[in-house]
């Protein structure tokens, strides 16, 4: 039985096909045939703000029926966080009793049934942006576009964090002026450097790997690496060798060297089950490097190990046993033998690697 193995992405050029919807129903902003960059708005629409049920009647300690005339604002009017919403005077108007807005809004609406009141937040405009550099080639009404064209692509182990635009910036040991940029760190990012971007309104950052409890502090909550659709985080991050101390592998180091300072899109979100999505950054197309060109020589292809003992370790493919092989543990499969970088050869189950895909086009 022919065994397949998993492909990760370190393209300098690839054709590229994205399809690019809104959450809600909005307005697409271009037409069939119109050339997009990166950065281009292709669609936006109006998303409503967050709604919050606020217990009044049991917060001031009032019956529900009661609650109407202890309110101070009415349905329908606008309110600002920290407002007086309602209060409620005890004991001969020697006590009182407050209960304030959560956020700022709209009051929707209030029941004398519950004795709740409903907050609908500020809605907010999401723009949509085209992410990869090509032709629109279909327009869904309301909805978004696809787009196809060709980019340099970057792929990542894990990440979360939603799209995002900006310059690729390389870190420097004296900082930079990271505001809107995207930051490239080619070994372990610190819990202190993922502070730092932040305060400095980076719009995200693609690095070799990163301690999860590091992620996990600076997120302010534990996370699923499998599933990351709906973290919110202050900055897009993506990881290329995922959780711990491991330094970029030379070719996406070189693919992002060779970026820096050009407009890319970054998006973290991972999702390992049914609709993968992996993390990725991308840019407009370029010509490859002495380093990418020679890594690909024939009769071996690039792969990086990315489960046991040798985690994120380089290699070429040099033999491909056809008998299943027989490992320490005693358990038997098949299995690529592997030219390592540093010279070594061993032999790793093939469900261990993944293939590095370092070509000019597909």
């Amino acid at each position: 039985m022919k065994q397949t193995v998993s492909t990760f992405a370190a393209q300098p050029s690839r054709a590229l096909t994205r399809t690019r919807l809104l959450p809600v129903d909005g307005e697409v902003l271009v037409s069939k045939g119109d050339a997009v960059n990166i950065d281009t708005v292709v669609a936006r629409a109006r998303i409503p703000g967050r709604v919050e049920v606020v217990p009044v009647g049991a917060r001031l300690g009032i019956p529900p029926h009661e609650l109407e005339r202890s309110l101070a604002i009415r349905d329908g009017e606008p309110v600002e966080a920290g407002q007086l919403l309602a209060e409620h005077r005890g004991l001969w108007g020697l006590s009182r009793t407050r209960v304030l807005c959560p956020a700022s809004g709209v009051i929707l609406s209030h029941s004398a049934v519950t004795g709740t009141v409903i907050i609908e937040g500020h809605p907010t405009e999401q723009l949509l942006r085209a992410f990869v550099q090509g032709t629109v080639r279909r327009v869904f009404e309301k909805r978004g576009v696809v787009i196809e064209g060709a980019a340099a692509v970057v792929q990542a182990v894990v990440g979360v964090g939603p799209d995002v635009v900006g310059p690729l910036v390389k870190l420097g040991p004296q900082g930079n002026n990271l505001k809107g940029s995207v930051v490239f760190i080619p070994g372990r990012i610190k819990r202190e450097t993922l502070t730092l971007l932040a305060s400095q309104e980076a719009a995200g950052a693609v690095a070799g790997s990163v301690h999860s409890d590091d992620l996990m502090e600076f997120l302010g909550r534990s996370i699923d690496p499998a599933s990351t659709v709906d973290v919110e985080t202050p900055l897009t991050l993506a990881f290329t060798e995922g959780f711990g101390d491991y330094l970029m592998s030379k070719p996406l180091s070189a693919v992002l060297e060779s970026l820096s300072g050009r407009l890319v899109g970054l998006c973290g979100r991972t999702q390992v089950r049914a609709g993968a999505l992996r993390p990725e950054l991308v840019a407009a197309p370029r010509q490859t490097t002495p380093l990418e060109d020679s890594i690909n020589k024939e009769g071996a292809f690039p792969v990086r190990i990315v489960r046991g003992p040798d985690f994120g370790k380089l290699g070429r493919v040099v033999e491909e046993p056809r008998a299943p092989v027989i490992f320490e543990s005693g358990i038997g499969a098949l299995a690529y033998v592997l030219e390592l970088e540093d010279g070594r050869r061993l032999a790793v189950p093939r469900v261990n690697i993944e293939k590095m895909v370092l070509s000019k086009g597909q």
